[in-house]
Formats: C-alpha cells, structure tokens, sequence
C-alpha cells in the first residue's frame, strides 16, 4: 500500500493507492476510484458521472463522487461550515466547489443542463454540509459539556476559527430553543391552539400580518407568558391539538359556539361538555389515530363478511349435499325400475319359447 498526499485549496488530503498489476503477466484491469485519485486530476481527463433520470448520482462511481464531494465539508476554504444556513455561504465559495466538479467529472447535459448545474451541485453539497455539521455535534457536543470544553475538542482538519463560530452558534440560546422545538415536532408533541395561531398569522419578521392579528398575537404571548395558563400533555401523548374552554385562545376570542372547536380542525364539538365532565385539556386525534381507526373498522367489517362468507359456504355445503342424496336415490329407484322390467321381458321370452302362453301379473288377465 502506499499513501499519497495532496494540497488541495492549502489543505491537505491524503488516501491510500493500491499498486495494480505488479506480476508481469498479470491482466491490466482498472482499480477501484479512490478519492485521492479525484483529486489528483488536473483536467486532462474526467469521470463520467453516472445519473439516473432524476439527476442522482448511481452505481459504485456515484457513490464515489458523493464521498469525495462530502470530503469538501473538511476543507474551510471550500465549504466553510459557518454561516449556519448554506444559502448565507458567499458565492465565491460555491462557485469554488462548483469549478472542482467541472475540472474532473462530465455532468451528462441531456440529464442536468449546464444552465442548471450549479443549483444541482450546490442543493448535494448543501445537504451533505449539513449532515457534516449534524454529525459534529451529535459527536463532539454533549449536554454535560461547556461551551469551552467543546471549543477544546476541535475534530481534525477543522478551522480552529470556524469550529469556535460553530460551537457559539450551537450555544447560542435562539439556536437551543430552535433545536427544542424542531425536537418537539419530530417526536409529534401535541401543540396548544394558541401557538397554532401564532404561527400562522405572523409574519417571518414576527409582526402580525393585520393590526388586529398583531393585537390578538400581543394578548395571547401576554396570557401564555402567565404561570399556570399553558396547556401540557398527557402522559403518552404525542400528537394533535391541545385545547380547553379556558385556554389562552378562549379567553381572547371568546367562549365557543354550538358547532366544532376552533383552531383544532373538523370533528371536534364543544357541546353536551360541561364544567364538571369536562377535562382540563382536549387533544384532537391525530391522523395517524384516526387511520389506526378506521384501520381497525375495516378489520371489523372484514371479519363480519368473512363469518357471512362461511355461513353462505356451509349453506351451498348442505344443499349440496341434499341435491346428491337425491339423486343418488333417483338413480336407485330407475335402476329398480329397470331390473323388474328386464325381469318380465325375460319371463315372456322364455314362456313364447316354450310354446306357454305368456301372463303378465303386472297388466291384469289372460294373454
């Protein structure tokens, strides 16, 4: 095995290279693609990328290209991992990373046109950068620790200046709340109704998107900031919309009116619940409880016509069965029938043989 080194953009990147075909006589046949030997092309020649039709990068050689395009996620200078969003990351460094790709690999132009690769390149380089920084701090950032004790454990080839950034952007209290409740939405907890109407009716810059909507938003952050007034949970529960008669959302826009609860969708019903059955807080059912429902009211239906099925089966079972007792005694009431006629024909040839006149007891009289 032998390592080679390269310095790629002042940053160096190092692979192993596997020497092919030492034997004299041995077959000359193409090596596995190594990122090393990417990044060793000047130009003189490319890869071509093999795509499927939605423009995805298949086979052991796409694979390739997706580790060796993730390897840029190393190198500062190429694809810095701060700014946090990668639409705030300069052009200069995309049209950087952008040239890298055009200088060894052929993009087919039937599959992405050329007008088209860079959003192309940039969208796979934009999720692999953010899979690179999930993956740091999945790593490197535990509860327990400080925010200088994670700055202390800088991951190789990393900037010591762009892993601090990104260490105070992680402990940053607006990104630890974000990350709360993008947590909270990937375990399905349930949300109050109230933030239901905060987030739809305001604006990304936090203002109401009517002065009215800006007045009911001010009231309820006012009544949700009081102690006691939010709704939690139940115990287990991971889906739908927290509501009750006396929640932030009521005490703004007023008591609810015979007909569905508002802000919670259709099928829930404020009436025939009082102050005394009433719990302290409703949830509406998810829609994946709803499928498990009518899930299990199909398997219902489908169990009553399989017993009908059956009933209907045993019944053509019997009737069968009647239908051949019948005619299994029909055919041995004919065949009685035809042994006693067989029998008096042969009782007349033989009396007409012998010269006796013939008697048939059957038909009454002489013959």
């Amino acid at each position: 095995m032998l390592e080679s080194s390269y310095n790629i953009g002042g940053f160096i990147y190092t692979d192993d290279l596997e020497l092919l075909g030492a034997a004299e006589n041995a077959p000359k046949r193409r090596g596995p693609t190594r990122l090393a030997d990417i990044w060793a092309l000047d130009g003189s020649y490319k890869i071509s990328l093999p795509l499927n039709d939605e423009g995805q990068p298949i086979g052991e050689d796409g694979k390739t290209y997706v580790r060796w395009l993730g390897s840029f996620c190393n190198n500062p200078l190429l694809c810095p991992l701060m700014p946090a969003g990668w639409p705030s990351v300069p052009k200069k460094f995309k049209e950087a990373c952008l040239s890298e790709i055009q200088q060894r690999y052929l993009i087919d132009p039937d599959i992405v046109d050329p007008s088209d690769q860079y959003g192309w390149a940039m969208h796979q380089l934009g999720v692999l950068r953010r899979n690179r920084r999930t993956k740091l701090k999945k790593i490197h950032c535990k509860r327990d620790m400080t925010k200088e004790q994670v700055v202390a454990k800088i991951p190789p080839k990393l900037d010591l200046v762009q892993w601090a950034e990104l260490v105070n952007y992680w402990f940053d209290q607006k990104t630890v709340t974000l990350s709360d409740k993008n947590k909270a939405k990937a375990n399905g907890a349930p949300v109050e109704r109230a933030d239901l109407y905060l987030k739809v009716y305001r604006r990304k810059d936090g203002v109401g998107v009517t002065s009215c909507a800006q007045e009911n938003i001010r009231r309820i952050e006012g009544l949700l900031s009081e102690e006691g007034v939010r709704l939690q949970g139940e115990p287990g529960s991971t889906s739908g919309i927290l509501w009750s008669k006396d929640d932030a959302y009521a005490r703004v826009f007023g008591l609810e009116r015979p007909g569905r609860v508002r802000g919670v969708g259709f099928g829930i019903t404020p009436s025939g619940r009082s102050v005394t059955n009433a719990s302290k807080f409703t949830s509406t059912p998810s829609s994946s409880t709803r499928t498990s429902q009518r899930i299990l009211e199909l398997e219902h239906d489908n169990t009553l016509i399989r017993e009908q099925l059956a009933q209907v089966q045993a019944q053509l079972a019997q009737s069968d069965a009647r239908h051949q007792e019948q005619q299994q005694q029909t055919e041995v009431m004919h065949q009685q029938q035809l042994d006693a006629a067989l029998a008096r024909m042969n009782a007349m040839f033989a009396q007409l043989s012998s010269g006796t006149p013939f008697f048939d007891p059957s038909q009454g009289g002489n013959a």
